[in-house]
């Protein structure tokens, strides 16, 4: 039988309280289950070689038994005890662990044994590369000394294999209204029958008290209780020759009675508004909250600010901008007496002023060359930021992002070039990431954010394709093709048409922080999809936020990346229209030309060149022509005339548009005549450097006649 170490664990905090490390089990038989995925370590195949995994074994009879060497120097080998061979990290399958080691000299067999509160992570002694803590990879789940830092999936838990059938451990009760549910430690011994359930109303329980029941796995609900009264609980264990053990440690429990006080209530304020927030409700009576406000201190019951609140969780929007308030909480129960509790201890915060315009956070554009520095041969070691917060990406693990990319983007532009072998770059830091993505702290006066990128896909080979991904945050498709989104809890999978080797496309989400409305978009579908995440959620990961690739190696992107924009402000509307819209034109549409280009940046579908979208008699190509403004009938285009020992025309012209044709024409009547540009063409005009996308082009034409009429055409 195996058993969780009660014993074994206060020693091992006792130690770390006077700054010792804790022995590994050095003789002891054992088993290991991951705790990010409450699986035990069992025996997994990988295309036909044995592997340890960590994946869907909850029963702990499955589980693999390793028996704990000594190594030296204060390391260990973990044999197989069925098999008599070694945990082994494999260099022919990218440090994977293997259960077919047999050379105990081998350093890939030795690992340091480091223990923290119950919980042990490992760490491959002979593994060079810089990553060797021991964690999950794949979809598979698998074991592979693959981390350079810890994370979720490095953390397992260990039990001691003993003989015999023992009185369970790690028993726990959690009391909510008429009912407590208990938990204990699973038996490991096979020799199980049933286990039996006492209950008393005094200490200490005995086998002659009440049973409430006798469970065969590790859990129980007791329905039978009176809200109010304490109950005291032990449990036994019967083996299949109907021998009981002693009762284990008991534990003891009661069940709320009333409408409880809604507890750790806080308060933050955020643009245009103050978030409250407060625990959720365990009693099982609640109905609903009421939230009570004051601008001074000492909130009362005699004027709530909203009745029937549903959530733990409440945006006041109601407010003044600069003037504190005040917030009291209170439950209704359902059939409580009395229905409505007490109020919450009292919070207080001043709601910041609205955001008025958009910010660019960072700007990453493979298509300005100066923004790109490289080191020999391509391989890309800064692209410098185009927003004005000095957010430069940076290469993200010493493996050769190449730029400019001989492989191109649908409109023939080249990019970023990130491989097929985890090749990615640093966006941020995880303080940058907390900047813009902790809306408990440091992005609280922010009103949401926006990531825009654009890539082109080479090879759908690997499950899980991350384009962005930070922890909490990320943007991916998987071999299928299909695309998904996670923000915290929340997720958005795009139905419809799915990403295809080959394929350009650009991503767009917009998070809303005061709603947590998160949209989701895609240029291959051109669908928005919508979820609800946490309002004023925390997003920001503990490790760097990376383009085209994880912390974990088997996520991987194979292909190119062209751009990536993204504002710690939500887009309006329109913007966020804009924004993507711009992207596609630059990066997926081929020979894109600057009236595409253009007309994509105006939010609203303009139509083609001869359309007249806002009605002044003006077309789109005029429009943008002579710097017009198409979604304004009232904003006309522009040309001037003026007199300098003779006639100049001048009229503005694109800067980059050398496809775009202009003629000035004249005639001598307005309504007869033909127009004539003989002598005078914009190609023998003077180029005015001017701001922004225009240049301005001064045309002399000829005065000889008492009346000249002038226009100015232009076309592709």
């Amino acid at each position: 039988m195996m058993k969780m170490r009660g014993i074994a664990l206060f020693a091992v905090l006792l130690g770390m309280a006077l700054g010792t490390q804790a022995a590994p089990p050095i003789g002891e038989t054992i088993w290991l289950k991951n705790i990010n995925t409450s699986s035990y370590v069992v025996i997994g195949d990988d295309e036909g070689t044995a592997i340890l995994v960590a994946k869907d074994s909850s029963n702990i009879v499955s589980a693999l038994s390793f028996v704990v060497e000594d190594a030296g120097s204060g390391n260990v080998l973990l044999k197989v005890e069925s098999t008599g061979n070694y945990v082994l990290a494999s260099d022919d399958r990218k440090t994977t662990l293997v259960p077919s080691g047999t050379d105990t000299n081998n350093t890939m067999t030795h690992f340091t044994w480091v223990e923290d509160a119950g919980t042990i992570s490992l760490i491959s002694v002979g593994d060079a590369d810089g990553k060797p803590i021991v964690g999950l990879t794949g979809a598979a789940e698998k074991l592979a000394a693959n981390l350079a830092a810890a994370d979720e999936t490095s953390a397992f838990t260990y039990g001691v294999v003993a003989d015999g059938l023992q009185p369970p451990l790690g028993l726990g009760a959690v009391a909510t209204a008429s009912q407590v549910r208990l938990d204990w430690n699973e038996d490991l011994s096979g020799e199980l029958d049933f286990y039996t359930v006492y209950r008393s109303t005094s200490t200490p329980v005995t086998p002659s008290d009440t049973v409430v029941g006798s469970p065969t796995t590790n859990t129980l609900t007791d329905l039978t209780v009176v809200n109010g009264t304490t109950y005291y609980y032990a449990v036994s264990a019967t083996d299949t020759s109907s021998v009981e053990t002693d009762l284990s440690d008991e534990v003891s429990a009661t069940p709320p009675t009333g409408t409880a006080v809604p507890q750790n209530p806080s308060a933050l304020g955020v643009p245009a508004g103050v978030l409250l927030d407060w625990a959720d409700d365990q009693t099982g009576h609640l109905d609903t909250y009421t939230v009570y406000r004051s601008t001074s201190p000492g909130v009362t019951t005699g004027s709530p600010v909203l009745t029937n609140v549903a959530t733990s969780v409440f945006v006041d929007t109601d407010v003044v901008v600069g003037t504190p308030y005040y917030y009291a909480v209170t439950a209704f129960g359902t059939t409580s007496v009395p229905q409505e509790s007490a109020l919450s201890t009292e919070v207080s915060a001043t709601p910041l002023a609205a955001i008025t315009s958009t910010v660019l956070y960072q700007h990453i554009d493979a298509s300005v060359a100066d923004s790109v520095q490289t080191n020999s041969g391509g391989v890309v070691a800064t692209v410098v930021d185009q927003s004005t917060f000095g957010n430069d990406a940076v290469d993200g693990d010493g493996r050769s992002v190449l730029w400019p990319s001989t492989n191109l983007f649908a409109s023939g532009l080249a990019g970023f070039d990130m491989g097929d072998d985890y090749r990615t770059l640093d966006l941020f830091d995880a303080s940058g990431q907390t900047n813009f993505l902790d809306f408990t702290s440091a992005a609280s006066g922010s009103d949401g954010f926006a990531i825009l990128v654009a890539f082109k896909t080479r090879d759908l080979g690997l499950k899980i394709n991350p384009v962005i991904s930070g922890g909490p945050l990320t943007m991916q498709y998987f071999n299928t093709g299909e695309m998904k989104v996670l923000l915290g809890s929340a997720e958005i999978t795009q139905p419809g048409l799915f990403v295809e080797a080959g394929d350009t496309i650009v991503y767009a989400l917009n998070y809303n922080a005061l709603t947590g409305e998160t949209t989701f978009w895609d240029s291959k579908n051109d669908l928005e999809s919508s979820t609800t995440a946490d309002v004023y959620g925390n997003f920001a990961g503990s490790g760097p936020m990376r383009l085209a690739g994880t912390l974990n190696d088997s996520r991987i992107f194979d292909g190119l990346i062209g751009e990536v924009k993204i504002f710690s402000t939500k887009l309006p509307i329109d913007e966020f229209l804009a924004e993507r819209n711009a992207l596609v034109q630059k990066w997926a549409v081929a020979d894109s030309s600057g009236f595409d280009v253009w007309a994509g940046n105006w939010g609203v579908d303009l139509g083609s060149a001869t359309d007249d979208w806002d009605n002044d008699g003006i077309n789109n190509l005029a429009e943008y022509a002579f710097a017009g403004n198409p979604t304004n009938g009232s904003d006309d285009t522009y040309t001037d005339l003026i007199t300098d020992g003779g006639l100049v025309y001048i009229h503005p012209q694109p800067k980059d548009d050398t496809e775009l044709n202009y003629e000035v024409q004249t005639r001598d009547a307005l309504q007869y005549g033909s127009w004539t540009n003989e002598g005078y063409t914009s190609v023998s005009g003077t180029y005015v450097p001017a701001e922004g996308d225009y240049n301005y082009v001064s045309n002399s034409v000829p005065t000889t006649a008492p009346v000249k009429m002038i226009r100015a055409s232009a076309e592709y």
